[in-house]
């Protein structure tokens, strides 16, 4: 707190206090609250409103406590200036600590996101088949008949019958015209 809204704190609650009126008293011939007033006679007039109001409340004081207002003014006019520097920095440092607040929660929301969709992805291609059998006529795969398109899975399969058959990968695609061959599926890397 600067010096100069010492002294003036110092004045107003000594001046109230020689006159014989408490804090109510004088809050009820201004019509400045009490806490407001309290907060002037500690000297802090930061905390009190904003400074078209504190002005207004030092007029209203010196012609209740009959002080004059130059004074007043002059002494909360320096300890202003001694004193805003600093609360606009602790201001910029409160809005950048905001600002980062509010990044790392974007991030680790994106990051969740990511997380989130590559396990998504990681299930679907784990149920997903590597491999796929298309055939038009029906052929045994592994003693069962099969029409049309049949998913493979990793493993070993015997394709039997007459035809063509085509092999896909995501990759890959091959036409079999066997009457018997076996096929053993991986994942591709």
């Amino acid at each position: 707190m600067p010096e100069e809204w010492k002294v003036l704190a110092d004045k107003l609650r000594l001046r109230r206090e020689e006159k014989g009126l408490s804090v109510l008293q004088v809050s009820l011939l201004t019509n400045v609250s009490p806490s407001k007033l309290r907060k002037m006679e500690e000297g802090n007039f930061a905390g009190v409103d904003a400074d078209v109001y504190v002005r207004n409340y030092l007029r209203r004081l010196s012609g209740v406590l009959e002080l004059p207002y130059e004074e007043l003014l002059s002494l909360y006019e320096e300890g202003k200036k001694k004193c805003m520097p600093q609360s606009k920095m602790c201001e910029e440092r409160v809005n950048k600590k905001a600002r980062r607040e509010i990044v790392m929660v974007v991030l680790l929301g994106i990051v969740f996101f990511l997380a989130v969709f590559l396990a998504f992805e990681c299930v679907r291609l784990r149920e997903s088949f590597p491999a796929v059998l298309v055939t038009e006529e029906p052929v045994l795969l592994n003693g069962k008949e099969v029409v049309g398109t049949v998913g493979l899975k990793q493993g070993k399969y015997i394709v039997e019958g007459g035809g063509n058959v085509i092999i896909k990968t995501l990759s890959e695609e091959w036409h079999v015209n066997l009457s018997r061959f076996e096929v053993t599926v991986t994942w591709e890397k």
